[in-house]
């Protein structure tokens, strides 16, 4: 339905945002002061489908909160995703690109060279 739509690009532009954020505030940062971002999937009153015992647990997660609250933590800039006891780390990654030159490039230049662009 169309409100499930609606609240579905709501929701990724607030988490857009949120990630947009957390990537400004660590740029800028100083003093050691770091800024991570954490996105759990845990079956939690808003969860929408039945899981099973013992599955998607807040427990299984929260371990990647302490992690980031922690002295242990040196890294700045991440997302670290959580799910069901697993943890994966995302993050805003340029690639080095290439040097089409000074001049203005035509789009086809684009296309002929998009793998090394996006390598």
């Amino acid at each position: 339905p169309a409100d499930d739509v609606d609240d579905l690009v709501a929701y990724c532009t607030a988490k857009g945002a949120q990630h947009g954020l957390m990537n400004g505030l660590a740029w800028a940062a100083e003093h050691g002061v770091l800024v991570n971002a954490f996105a759990p999937v845990a079956a939690t009153r808003i969860f929408s489908r039945r899981v099973g015992p013992n599955e998607l647990t807040p427990e299984q997660v929260a371990p990647g909160v302490v992690f980031l609250a922690s002295a242990a933590c040196e890294v700045s800039g991440v997302v670290l995703g959580a799910r069901g006891g697993r943890f994966a780390v995302a993050r805003y990654d340029r690639g080095t690109g290439i040097d089409l030159g000074a001049d203005p490039a035509p789009p086809e230049r684009i296309a002929e060279r998009w793998a090394e662009i996006a390598g």
